[in-house]
């Protein structure tokens, strides 16, 4: 396996989307190769399929992969603090209008 992709109903507090990709992730050694887009493209358009429009994606602020949503047509709308068990993080919430 050289990475996955998840996807579901959103968790997103606050935004209305209709489904929201949770994980993108590829292998170091396979990044760079189109992998990530062709993943990402096959999930919007099973997305599509299913009538939904608007996907919402977070990622950490720190993850370099913000620059990847953006190439991939993700608009940003804002950054929101994600809280976990040991404190708090910015991240970045992307828009998809497919």
């Amino acid at each position: 396996m050289v990475g996955f992709i998840t996807a579901g109903d959103t968790r997103l507090y606050g935004f209305s989307f209709d489904k929201e990709i949770y994980a993108l992730y590829i292998d170091p050694d396979y990044q760079g190769q189109g992998i990530g887009r062709a993943m990402m493209e096959k999930m919007m358009g099973i997305m599509r399929e299913n009538g939904e429009q608007r996907i919402g994606v977070g990622c950490l602020k720190a993850n370099p992969s913000t620059r990847f949503y953006e190439k991939m047509g993700g608009r940003f709308l804002e950054e929101v603090m994600w809280t976990y068990e040991k404190g708090k993080l910015p991240e970045q919430v992307f828009l998809f209008e497919i």
